[in-house]
């Protein structure tokens, strides 16, 4: 009997959830949940949160009032935008990075770090002299350092 209580519960839980999020939305649009809460509701509540479908539903839709919602406020009313060197900052980090990775001909290796250069010059003595080299010693080390980055 009690297995039959908890589905008649969930079952009952779901169904409020879902159809009740709807109806406060549509019933009293002062209160907050607004399509916004109806598509998120639609997620959670359509098999428990575990669709990968839904979730995507529920984020498009999400997405679509954002953009609706950008379109329609005035400009002045938009959040400020970011001081000029913070935008140039990042702007130029994903430059940096590739810079740092992308091998360089050897001229514009001196240029931007004589040291660098140098050491792919006394590479010589052991292996021909490489006409490219990375601003980086280590590129796979600077490459895992940029991916663990982006994770947190």
């Amino acid at each position: 009997m009690r297995p039959y209580g908890a589905e008649f519960f969930g079952t009952f839980w779901l169904v409020l959830g879902g159809c009740g999020s709807a109806v406060l939305a549509a019933a009293f649009p002062g209160l907050g949940i607004g399509l916004l809460g109806v598509a998120l509701a639609y997620a959670v509540w359509n098999r428990g949160g575990w669709d990968r479908l839904a979730w995507n539903v529920s984020l498009a839709w999400v997405s679509l009032v954002a953009l609706y919602c950008w379109l329609r406020t005035p400009s002045f009313r938009l959040a400020p935008g970011l001081p000029t060197p913070v935008a140039w900052l990042a702007a130029l980090a994903p430059v940096l990075i590739v810079l740092q990775l992308m091998p360089l001909p050897l001229f514009l290796l001196r240029a931007l770090s004589p040291r660098r250069a140098e050491l792919a010059v006394n590479l010589g003595a052991v292996m021909p002299v490489p006409a490219f080299a990375p601003l980086t010693i280590d590129a796979a080390a600077t490459a895992a350092g940029v991916a663990a980055a982006r994770r947190q």
